[in-house]
């Protein structure tokens, strides 16, 4: 076997990857990834956030409240109505792994079989942190988008054809997740100006995908508009924040909140995020400005509100490769040659000198990652789920603690009912809304098990997510106010402590006590005190 040439193959790319020799090579790096993922999602434990999506999904009682839980969530309602769907056809909580993966599966399916990168290129991309762990292991709204993207980048090249198809798939992805929701409106932009502001006028399929896609845009923000009530991003907030200083260092370093996680100075980051700008912008500088845009506005939503996560990162960067694959496709097909004689020489040296050591890394980063969640637990939910279901007793409790929003997931995995003391209410998920971000103390979880126990005769499991209980501290919580710990030994006096589940990554920690009658309480221990 001559090595040069098949070297050379996976760094050619191809009008039409369907049609690529190396379909075997694609065949086995996809049964590769499904091996790596399913080994990864194995010993990954779902925490508050990917479990909270389920229970939203499939506790509510109405369409208004489905609606309205959206408001206080901050994400829009497309990944959870995939959810409730799913749900409906197998009402089982594997669903919520097993949807993810389907959304995974699909994008790499699609980016692998069909976008016109180099085979190395798509090989590489898809064992990346964003696509493997972020956007299918973690089963969140964000591999909705990428999905998104990459539909709506292998659809492009027809769009002329099916414009309305286009607005269609705007349209869900303004309503993946918030940066989707921004994301698409760029992209319509984009899409409209390259194929020409004159169909507007010449063809109405355009007027009618651009209303679609922007209906989209409009029932995202209203389903997640901030207002007074808002708990992630408060009212006040907005009038503290100096806006010039969030929009010049947005444009003053491009790279500032984005890919931090490679631990390479801003400096560089500013550099790589300007080379993939010029390397469009030689192409199509629709593309080039519309990327130059989405990343300014990043940015600076980054500098003025929240400090963007990797997850919300990853948006970004499919919607970055979704712009690339289509302007490599333009060049492939001769559509577009750039604006400048040899423009793609530029566009190749971003391609191969920029985003191919990034991918490398970005398989780096994500070994360290599967490697890191393989030996500690991301959650202790899981463990703590597991554990109330080991007698009779414990399997028939009502769960309630603090905070409460970090109770959700063991509620996920045990199926016990909760209770939320400070909204008084049965519910497994939490309403992010501020009149419910208030002071609590030990004693109120206290009596609320008393008053349960006397209610509904049933075992009642206070779980509190910190350690070390000392007479008189106050604890502030994230979203729920302070919790105040007084009467301590009262508490102890009244309880038993079943367990404590305190080895994970983050703060899904628990401390499990159990509430019974004085007798039923000594009874319990006789039986079941070898648990503790």
């Amino acid at each position: 076997m001559n090595i040069k040439p098949a070297f050379a193959a996976l760094l050619q790319p191809t009008a039409n990857a369907a049609e690529n020799k190396n379909i075997s090579i694609e065949n086995v790096a996809i049964f590769l990834w499904i091996i790596a993922v399913f080994a990864s999602m194995w010993t990954h434990e779902l925490w508050r956030d990917e479990t909270r999506e389920f229970l939203i999904a499939t506790e509510t009682n109405s369409f208004k409240e489905y609606f309205d839980f959206a408001k206080y969530d901050g994400h829009p309602l497309l990944w959870r109505t995939i959810l409730m769907v799913l749900h409906w056809l197998i009402p089982h909580q594997l669903v919520l792994a097993t949807g993810s993966f389907i959304v995974g599966l699909t994008f790499v399916f699609i980016f692998v079989k069909y976008s016109s990168f180099p085979l190395l290129f798509r090989v590489l991309f898809i064992f990346g942190i964003v696509p493997f762990s972020v956007n299918t292991v973690d089963a969140r709204d964000y591999g909705v988008s990428m999905l998104l993207f990459f539909i709506l980048a292998a659809c492009y090249p027809q769009s002329k054809r099916h414009p309305v198809l286009m607005g269609v798939l705007l349209f869900l992805q303004a309503n993946s997740n918030l940066y989707g929701m921004y994301l698409s409106g760029l992209f319509l932009a984009c899409w409209i100006a390259d194929s020409g502001i004159t169909l507007l006028k010449e063809d109405k399929r355009y007027i009618m995908a651009a209303a679609i896609a922007l209906a989209g845009i409009a029932i995202s923000y209203y389903s997640t508009r901030f207002d007074a009530e808002s708990v992630f991003i408060k009212p006040e907030k907005f009038a503290s924040i100096d806006y010039w200083k969030a929009a010049a260092k947005a444009l003053r370093h491009p790279g500032e909140y984005i890919w931090y996680i490679f631990n390479v100075p801003p400096l560089v980051r500013d550099i790589f995020v300007i080379g993939l700008i010029i390397g469009l912008f030689v192409i199509s500088p629709y593309f080039g400005i519309t990327l130059w845009v989405a990343v300014t506005f990043f940015n600076f939503v980054g500098a003025a509100f929240i400090y963007p996560q990797t997850r919300h990162q990853g948006v970004l960067y499919g919607f970055i490769i979704a712009l690339y694959w289509i302007a490599l496709s333009d060049i492939l097909s001769k559509k577009k040659q750039g604006v400048f004689n040899d423009a793609s020489i530029v566009f190749f040296f971003i391609l191969y000198i920029f985003l191919m050591p990034f991918l490398i890394h970005e398989i780096k980063i994500n070994n360290d990652i599967v490697i890191q969640e393989a030996e500690v637990e991301k959650s202790t939910a899981l463990a703590a789920g597991n554990y109330l279901r080991t007698n009779s007793q414990l399997e028939q409790a009502i769960i309630i603690g603090t905070p409460d929003y970090t109770l959700e997931p063991i509620a996920f995995y045990s199926g016990n009912r909760m209770y939320l003391v400070q909204e008084e209410v049965f519910r497994d998920f939490v309403n992010f809304s501020r009149k419910f971000e208030k002071t609590h103390s030990l004693m109120q979880l206290l009596n609320a098990a008393k008053k349960i126990n006397a209610e509904r005769k049933v075992p009642v499991i206070i779980i509190i997510g910190y350690f070390g209980l000392k007479e008189g501290i106050t604890i502030p919580t994230i979203y729920r106010g302070n919790f105040n710990i007084k009467e301590v030994d009262t508490f102890k006096a009244e309880t038993v402590k079943l367990a404590e589940f305190n080895r994970s990554l983050g703060d899904e920690n628990y401390q499990l006590f159990l509430y019974l009658p004085k007798d039923e309480l000594e009874a319990y221990k006789k039986k079941y005190m070898e648990l503790r």
